[in-house]
């Protein structure tokens, strides 16, 4: 170190780390019983698939690194940090998927309804200790933090949907007209426990309920041979993340502080796409464009500024009351072995996505909207490989 730190506010003291390590372990177990039945030629029914199921799944991250004070160059204090982060998910779910095919004069009608229902349970914890390898005292507290800490509290959500769709099809399926609607049920069911109100004293969680109808509108025509153009309507909505609604991180040492959003909105959104697709036996392409405009779009964990009364920045979710996003999506693919048999099997894939998000209000971007992005692939696929 050059100079006196002490001079200088909010300095950590100078420290030398000799080793850290870390290990990472994710599981997941999942078990799950589904059943189908065709050719059932009920008045409601042709055909059927529905599935009961269960995951659970868990990320544990434990880091341990040995550190000592420097002070006058020499290293004192010598301390042993284990910290450790785990996230808990459990799953729980049934949906069911029903198909009936009519015919009504002259027109084609493919029936798809169903309904799906999930609860999920949350749990996130971090846990540590710091052990000082000269007296072999024993801590919990490593700053900013005293251990166990929750970052959010315990969480269950309950989502249930009804849908319906109806694909119809007009001269010999040359165009196809698909109506469909969708409802959405969202219950969010936060606990108060001891871990996550003792890290965040007073403050307060929040439950959430909301219900939404989504309708869509799609077309496609077949207008040429391989040609497509297709393109629609949809109405979308969004229910506040969990760990949106409630949150509480305090790093002072980086001065910062996450916050939660109670008071946050559904997002809804109406968009319309357009796009052209080609098909053959060697090769497909499709471009489209799209254009989505959104009420209460949720802005996950925007910095909400630098208050005058807590010198730590601010990062809160936020709805932006009326925001817009556009794009263009691409993707093509060519079976190489339809041009050559010695690369038979072989072929090429690729896609690429760009997209621009404004906040109509303030002519601002948005931030949580992804850059150009593009991918290139290549597979290989055969009866026996």
């Amino acid at each position: 170190a050059v100079g006196d730190s002490s001079a200088i506010p909010n300095t950590p003291p100078s420290v030398r780390v000799y080793s850290q390590t870390g290990d990472d372990h994710q599981t997941r177990a999942r078990i799950a019983f589904a059943h189908e039945a065709d050719s059932l030629d009920t008045a409601l029914v042709d055909s059927l698939q529905w599935q009961i199921y269960r995951q659970d799944s868990e990320t544990t991250q434990r880091t341990g690194e040995e550190r000592a004070t420097l002070r006058n160059g020499a290293a004192v204090n010598p301390v042993l940090r284990e910290r450790e982060f785990n996230f808990d998910q459990r799953l729980v779910g049934f949906d069911a998927v029903l198909h009936k095919d009519l015919r009504i004069g002259s027109v084609d009608h493919a029936f798809t309804y169903g309904i799906e229902l999930t609860r999920t349970e949350f749990k996130q914890k971090r846990d540590g200790r710091a052990t000082n390898l000269l007296t072999g005292t024993v801590s919990n507290v490593i700053s900013p933090d005293t251990f166990p800490v929750r970052d959010f509290p315990v969480s269950e959500t309950s989502q249930g949907a009804l849908y319906v769709q109806d694909e119809m099809s007009f001269a010999d399926g040359a165009f196809r007209l698909i109506p469909a609607v969708r409802v959405d049920y969202y219950k969010l069911d936060p606990q108060l426990d001891p871990i996550f109100s003792g890290d965040n004293p007073g403050v307060a969680v929040s439950d959430l309920t909301e219900t939404s109808v989504s309708p869509k509108l799609g077309a496609v025509w077949h207008f040429s041979g391989d040609w497509s153009l297709f393109g629609g309507y949809q109405h979308g909505s969004r229910a506040p993340p969990y760990a949106d609604v409630n949150l509480g991180f305090t790093n002072l040492q980086f001065g910062y502080t996450a916050i939660p959003n109670p008071d946050l909105k559904p997002e809804t959104s109406d968009g319309v796409e357009l796009g052209l697709r080609f098909s053959n036996d060697a090769v497909y392409a499709e471009v489209s464009t799209y254009y989505n405009r959104y009420d209460d779009f949720i802005e996950s964990a925007g910095q909400g500024g630098q208050p005058p009364q807590t010198p730590l920045i601010v990062f809160q979710s936020q709805n932006i009351e009326d925001a817009e996003i556009h794009g263009i999506e691409a993707r093509a693919g060519v079976d190489l072995g339809s041009f050559n048999d010695a690369l038979a099997g072989w072929s090429l894939k690729g896609a690429a996505a760009w997209s621009k998000g404004e906040d109509r209000t303030t002519g601002q971007p948005l931030a949580s909207i992804d850059p150009l992005r593009a991918t290139l692939g290549i597979a290989y696929d055969r009866d026996t490989w």
